[in-house]
């Protein structure tokens, strides 16, 4: 409703988190309705008697305002209703009565949001009511680009999903993210940004950095360009392991039909996740770092077992690919490439391996 909006819009500009988009949506209300721009200025001007108002007493003098109101013969309280705003501007914009107890009335409900915006009880309280989730994916064989509400850019790998509030509200800025994903992140010390992902969190407070974790594999890599990162296994979570520039983190976890059998002897054990660090990969031909290749288009991987390399090619090209001879799948191979067709490409790598493939329709099949 319009009135709930005014009061949340302007509740968020008055506490300075006001996006672009939220402010072209207030002046659009001010313009359908003057009398909304009168009540911001009122409460524009009572700002410092706002963030030290006490929230119990708040509420208790709105009661008394809305009971008051209420009892009036004349008030018409259906916002919807389409003589409203008509009846509103005669009624209570030209009398001073009215307009006084409804200037009262916005004055309190803003000082209950403003409350709340200043309050760590109220900041989650209030992101749960008006944040809303972005969610963006990619399909095989696509990529996109994105600019998050700070500023901070992300390049979406195929096959990849970021979700993503509308405002970063709170004390840190936090994404989720299933894929492959190049993040630039705006450097905050007082927001760290924070990303989940299947394996581990990691948290940053600007820097590049590449992260790869896509559900359907046992491997998710974090590889570090500039800056720093925190790393958090979700395994491991009084643990932080802390990166440097050029260097990468391997998790790897077992896949569900690689468990440890359920037996009386492995009751009680857990399994943790295998963790490598490793110096970031750097391609000769034209000192490219590897890991971030993808996001110039190019395709690179270093003695890559050939079943890794499937999957890679699977999501590059989003056609669908199997290697039916189980002996080819631990073969490793080493490639480059930029704009090869997958039959180019596979033709390639069988000058290192001899190996056959067919491709019916991009149904391909390796034997």
């Amino acid at each position: 409703m319009e009135e709930n909006r005014f009061y949340i819009l302007s509740a968020r500009k008055l506490a300075g988190e006001l996006t672009e988009a939220e402010y072209r949506e207030l002046e659009m209300i001010f313009l359908g309705n003057p009398l909304y721009r009168e009540m911001y200025k009122k409460l524009e001007l009572n700002l410092p008697v706002l963030k030290k108002s006490n929230a119990t007493e708040q509420r208790e003098v709105l009661n008394k305002l809305r009971v008051k109101l209420h009892s009036d013969p004349d008030y018409n309280p259906p916002l919807e209703s389409a003589g409203w705003r008509k009846k509103l501007i005669n009624k209570v914009y030209w009398n001073k009565k009215y307009k006084t107890l409804y200037f009262s009335i916005a004055f309190i409900l803003a000082s209950v949001l403003l409350y709340s915006l200043y309050t760590e009880k109220g900041q989650i309280s209030l992101q749960k009511e008006i944040v809303s989730k972005n969610n963006i994916s990619t399909k095989p064989g696509s990529k996109t680009q994105v600019t998050l509400p700070d500023g901070s850019k992300v390049i979406l790998n195929a096959d990849s999903k970021l979700s993503y509030p509308d405002n970063f509200m709170g004390d840190t800025r936090e994404v989720t993210l299933e894929g492959e994903a190049f993040f630039d992140v705006t450097k905050n010390k007082k927001k760290p940004f924070i990303i989940h992902s299947k394996t581990m969190d990691i948290k940053v407070l600007g820097t590049v950095f590449n992260i790869k974790a896509y559900p359907s594999e046992s491997l998710s890599e974090a590889s570090l360009i500039s800056g720093s990162i925190e790393v958090i296994l979700k395994t491991r979570t009084n643990e932080k392991i802390f990166l440097k520039p050029n260097e990468k983190i391997t998790v790897s976890s077992i896949p569900e039909n690689k468990q440890t059998p359920n037996t009386p002897e492995n009751k009680y054990r857990e399994i943790a996740p295998l963790i490598s660090i490793n110096k970031l990969k750097f391609d000769n031909a034209d000192n490219q770092v590897s890991e971030i290749a993808w996001t110039q288009n190019k395709l690179i991987f270093n003695n890559e077992s050939f079943e890794n390399i499937v999957q890679l090619l699977k999501r590059w090209y989003g056609l669908e690919i199997r290697i039916e001879t189980n002996e080819l799948k631990d073969i490793n191979f080493t490639g480059r490439f930029y704009s090869e067709s997958i039959n180019q490409v596979l033709k390639a790598l069988q000058l290192t391996h001899k190996f056959n493939f067919s491709n019916n329709n991009g149904q391909i099949v390796i034997y």
